[in-house]
């Protein structure tokens, strides 16, 4: 399990997809070409970083701190972005749980705390 920032930073200063430019971005690519750029693709976060969480635990509950509720927004935001720079684009999103949307009001959420960036980036299916 990773994230895409360092720990702590929530202003996203460290976001980064070094990660997955090893073997995930080039297999998208490859795939993408593959099929004609036919390929969509559905982007699922599973977490938000530890230290944004109730428990600081990414694998085991826990709940999104108020506090973090714009970082975690602008770090979904940024994800995608990224992922569409690197020729990857998202045709969909969804949240994880429903207990998510319960919690935060649906995936509109995302929208009023991105100023619009989130509905301009992809699509938000229910």
């Amino acid at each position: 399990m990773y994230t895409y920032v360092t720990e702590g930073d929530s202003a996203l200063t460290s976001f980064s997809l070094a990660h997955d430019l090893r073997y995930k971005i080039p297999l998208i690519q490859r795939a993408m070409a593959t099929s004609g750029k036919r390929l969509k693709l559905f982007a699922s976060p599973w977490s938000p970083p530890a230290f944004m969480k109730t428990n600081n635990d990414m694998l085991h509950g826990g709940r999104l701190r108020a506090e973090y509720a714009d970082s975690w927004a602008r770090y979904y935001t940024t994800f995608i972005e990224h992922y569409r720079k690197a020729a990857c684009r998202s045709g969909a999103s969804r949240f994880r749980t429903s207990r998510w949307r319960r919690r935060r009001g649906s995936p509109a959420f995302i929208r009023r705390r991105t100023s619009g960036i989130f509905s301009r980036t992809t699509s938000v299916r229910r």
